[in-house]
């Protein structure tokens, strides 16, 4: 507490108030030059331009990449994804003169804005059958994506293969469903 009653108090008083100046003061000062000049709030940036025709660069990239995926990407579903496919293997592996031992769709995995639905297949024929029916496959209407390919042989005295070849077929993500109103009565 401040007081001047007696002269003991006078100097304790006194420094008591040069204090409270001083840290009023040194706060004072401290924002008066953290605070920004008013010309540096009001000029634009010398490098604006750029930046938005950098940002624009960018957009017209992303709407390019973001076409490219849709061209690789099924608008069907789930249940009709699965026999379009198995037509494109079978029509490739006809054409290639293969022998398709097992073909098994697998549950279908969420992944960003995206469904995959993986695939396993097995073939037999000739090793040069096989690459040839992996390059097609690969050319093919872009929209089954390879992700493993193993080759083993079948017999030791024979150029016969079976090729085991895991795909992926990205389906655009559904919308999700709306989340119930809350409230209301109940029946």
């Amino acid at each position: 507490m401040i007081s001047f009653k007696t002269q003991k108090d006078i100097l304790s008083a006194t420094l008591m108030i040069l204090g409270i100046i001083l840290i009023v003061g040194g706060l004072g000062w401290y924002l008066l030059l953290k605070l920004p000049d008013s010309r540096t709030i009001m000029s634009r940036p010398a490098n604006l331009a750029k930046l938005d025709s950098d940002i624009q660069a960018a957009n017209k990239d992303a709407a390019q990449i973001q076409a490219d995926v849709n061209t690789m990407v099924w608008n069907e579903g789930a249940d009709q994804v699965e026999p379009q496919a198995m037509a494109e293997i079978n029509k490739l592996t006809a054409a290639h003169h293969l022998k398709v031992n097992s073909f098994r769709p697998q549950k279908a995995n969420d992944v960003v804005g995206m469904s995959e639905i993986p695939f396993g297949l097995t073939v037999n024929g000739t090793y040069l059958d096989v690459l040839s029916f992996l390059s097609d496959l690969d050319k093919s209407n872009g929209k089954l994506a390879v992700e493993l390919v193993q080759i083993n042989t079948a017999e030791a005295a024979s150029d016969q293969v079976t090729g085991t070849i895991d795909f992926v077929a990205y389906l655009k993500a559904a919308p999700a469903p709306a989340a119930p109103a809350k409230g209301g009565k109940r029946v």
